[in-house]
Formats: C-alpha cells, structure tokens, sequence
C-alpha cells in the first residue's frame, strides 16, 4: 500500500487530498479488519479521494473522489449465492466515490477477451447493488460482499 496526502484546515475543520494505490492485496486479509470473509484472489487498486471532517462520519459523508481496480483470480466469499460473481479470472471497474458509495460506472467481468459489464454500487456499508447481464437476463446482486444474494 502506498499512500499520499495533504492536510489543510479550514475554520478548523481537517480537509484531505488523498492519493492511494495498492497492490498484490488479499480480500480476505483485507476484510478481517470488518470480522468478515470477501473471497479469494489478488486485489490492485487506486483512489485520489478529498475527505473533511473530524469524525469517521464526516469524513465517510464527505467522501469524493475517483476509484480504478483490478481483481484477479477471485471470487466472492458465499460463491452459492454469488452468482456471476462468485468465481471470475478478472473483474476491473472504474468509477465514483459519493454519497458513502463506490458507484461502478466502467469494467467489468474478463472471460476470453469479452466482458460482461457489472454496473451499480457498493456501499461504505459493503452493501452491494449491483447489476450483472446473463445469458438469462440481467442479475442483480444485493446483500454484502461477505453474504452476496443474487436474483434476476
């Protein structure tokens, strides 16, 4: 993990530029941190965020910026109520940070050179909306990234 920042205050609240990258990440190290499980894989990522506040619900309500991932070889925790999601070579997204979400806006699931678009959002809350087109129609994934639930 590699990080940047600035730090300014303004009438004095804090206010931060934050550049992040990460590499070689595992999900399922990551999500210890929430007593979870999100799956297996190796996670790379960036984020340039700007955040103000002093508590962890400023800053999460004040959260913006931009996001980009690469996913590899991975799969949701719950792989029986994951499905598009629950096993994937590759998942990259693109997209937004606003209102306490990661908004996907770009990306999508790798398999033999096409991809499948995933759209929606996830939330700060890890809760996920997200959107999957199959063979059978449009999926859509809920509950978290620890409990996925997909239904059409």
């Amino acid at each position: 993990v590699h990080a940047t920042g600035a730090m300014t205050l303004a009438n004095g609240v804090p206010s931060w530029n934050l550049d992040v990258r990460c590499t070689g990440i595992r999900p399922s190290a990551v999500s210890v941190i929430f007593r979870e499980h999100w799956g297996s894989g190796l996670f790379d990522g960036e984020a340039k965020l700007t955040l103000s506040g002093r508590s962890t619900a400023e800053l999460e309500a004040s959260a913006a910026g931009e996001f980009r991932f690469t996913w590899q070889n991975g799969g949701l925790a719950a792989a029986s109520g994951a499905g598009p999601l629950a096993h994937f070579s590759l998942w990259t997204g693109t997209g937004t940070v606003v209102n306490r979400l990661l908004m996907l806006t770009e990306g999508g699931l790798s398999h033999a050179g096409r991809v499948t678009p995933v759209r929606g959002s996830i939330g700060f809350d890890r809760h996920l909306n997200l959107s999957v087109p199959t063979s059978s129609g449009p999926t859509r994934m809920r509950g978290t990234l620890a409990n996925p639930a997909a239904a059409p």
